[in-house]
């Protein structure tokens, strides 16, 4: 909706293809499933920090970098 108006006010028209984008996101109902396979152990979080610290300390063992995220 926001985007009709934006494309309105500049004087453009929308593609054919965002047009069956629109028309595709209205007709498949999007619910989120829950994902197969085994629980996650950390969280987003968890594991933003554990990438971070690897990459800074590149030759730190995986015990290390626990220990530094583990609460």
């Amino acid at each position: 909706m926001q985007r009709d108006c934006a494309l309105r006010i500049v004087g453009r028209r929308r593609s054919p293809w965002s047009i069956k984008q629109d028309q595709w996101i209205r007709e498949m109902s999007f619910t989120r499933r829950p994902d197969s396979g085994r629980p996650r152990l950390t969280s987003h979080r968890e594991d933003h920090h554990i990438v971070r610290n690897a990459r800074v300390q590149p030759t730190a063992s995986s015990a290390a970098i626990q220990a530094q995220v583990a609460p």
